[in-house]
């Protein structure tokens, strides 16, 4: 039996894919029994843009499964239905993680059709945990972590913890401030002023820049310092 947290999703197709699903979510046992959301997995009935939150809150915390087309009960998987479709949804949902999700996580995703209903078919979405800060970039709250089986905005805490998982080994910048420490402030100040509404994404774009592998970060620090209104 395939395992959806490691096998290649691109293979998986049709009754592999729905036995894939059964498996994992425990079908044939009583609903009291069957495999719960959490940290690391999430189901719902439809595909909506607001699902992105989902995809950006597995991608900043342990990575996780979200499973198209599995009503639920309690947090618990009722009845795998499928998604009605006319066209194929993977291409969709996979140009709307690019489009709206920055920067774009990485993922798979796996579709097929339904074999017990002709026209439905079930998505599978695998997201990994990076060191990257991802963003929503539609609405007005773009840090989402993982909080057991829900998906919520970050509050100050969890964003300082996110940053401080990121940058724990970059040393200090000019004045000998800890970079994790002056990152650390700088986005949870940003995140109180509401400036994040104003300058869209823009704080959390340089911050993965900083992050990226043999880059100089003397530049993207002076842009941050100036943009919290201090001097270099």
């Amino acid at each position: 039996m395939f395992d959806l947290y490691t096998a290649d999703l691109n293979s998986l197709k049709g009754q592999d894919l729905f036995a894939a699903v059964e498996s994992l979510l425990r079908m044939s046992e009583p609903i009291a029994d069957r495999l719960p959301e959490g940290w690391t997995l999430d189901f719902k009935e439809q595909w909506a843009d607001e699902m992105l939150r989902h995809v950006v809150a597995f991608a900043n915390t342990f990575g996780g499964l979200l499973i198209l087309g599995v009503s639920e009960e309690s947090g618990k998987p009722k009845d795998i239905v499928g998604i009605q479709t006319k066209s194929e949804l993977k291409t969709r949902i996979a140009s709307s993680i690019a489009a709206n999700v920055s920067p774009t996580p990485s993922f798979a995703i796996a579709e097929g059709g339904h074999p017990h209903q002709p026209g439905r078919c079930l998505v599978v979405i695998r997201i990994k945990n990076v060191n990257k800060l991802h963003y929503y970039m539609k609405g007005d709250k773009p840090i989402y972590v993982r909080n057991e089986d829900e998906s919520r905005p970050a509050n100050a805490a969890q964003l300082r913890s996110l940053v401080e998982q990121r940058t724990s080994d970059l040393g200090t910048v000019d004045d000998g401030t800890s970079l994790t420490k002056f990152l650390s402030e700088f986005l949870c100040d940003y995140w109180a002023a509401g400036c994040r509404k104003r300058e869209k994404g823009e704080p959390y774009a340089l911050f993965n820049l900083l992050l990226a592998p043999g880059s100089s970060y003397g530049e993207s620090y002076i842009s941050l310092r100036c943009r919290r209104g201090g001097t270099v």
